[in-house]
């Protein structure tokens, strides 16, 4: 039996087209040849960690997307907040009290039209933590870390700072805080836009080409003949 499968290795049964395997050995016995099979747990061992690493990958990239869509509600809706700041404040309230009575208005409005606001649920969600007596300086820090816009680290570093010393511009500072977050705001909007145009700018050239094959395919059929 070595003998004659070392015969085959060497290629003494081989033709022009196929391999022609013995089927007896040199003394007679029969040979009984058996195809191997490719082990299919592989296959589906291979396909299975590639299927995983899609469902990770996807899982992670819709993550991101919700927490994109979350920044840019905030920081879209982040001017109006600092807005009814001003208006409160500048009314005679104090912070904390300004802070409870817009997230009670969120609430109430929340309540009556079942609208979700992730920037005013965290104003509500802090003024609850208010009402059971966390200092405030805690709030705008937890406000900040949650909120986790640039524009509102800045917010609570100021908030904090004239809480300890009593800042007697305080409606000017905010003021200021609010004319800059507009003007972010309207950066965000116009950055939108030139996104949009450069998404446009393919389909137009496309019609653009479509357009000239139907004007010019007329000429060249004429020139042809």
């Amino acid at each position: 039996m070595r003998i004659l499968t070392k015969k085959v290795q060497q290629g003494e049964f081989l033709t022009e087209s196929k391999l022609v395997l013995p089927k007896e050995t040199e003394i007679g016995e029969e040979i009984q040849w058996i195809e191997k099979e490719e082990p299919k747990e592989v296959i589906w061992i291979l396909l299975g960690s590639i299927l995983l690493l899609f469902a990770l990958w996807k899982q992670d990239w819709e993550y991101k997307q919700v927490l994109k869509r979350r920044e840019q509600h905030i920081r879209q809706v982040y001017p109006e907040f600092i807005n009814e700041l001003v208006i409160l404040i500048g009314a005679g309230l104090s912070l904390p009290a300004a802070w409870k009575r817009i997230g009670q208005d969120y609430q109430n409005k929340r309540t009556e039209k079942g609208e979700i606001n992730p920037l005013y649920e965290e104003v509500y969600r802090e003024s609850k933590e208010l009402d059971a007596g966390v200092p405030m300086r805690e709030i705008l820090e937890e406000f900040s870390s949650r909120i986790r816009l640039k524009e509102a680290r800045r917010f609570a570093v100021m908030m904090v700072q004239n809480i300890k010393r009593g800042d007697a511009f305080l409606v000017s500072r905010l003021k200021e805080l609010n004319q800059e977050a507009w003007e972010i705001r309207k950066k965000q909007v116009r950055e939108k836009t030139e996104e949009a145009d450069t998404k446009l700018l393919l389909p137009l050239m496309l019609m653009l080409v479509v357009i000239l094959i139907i004007v010019l395919s007329p000429a060249m059929i004429t020139m042809q003949v």
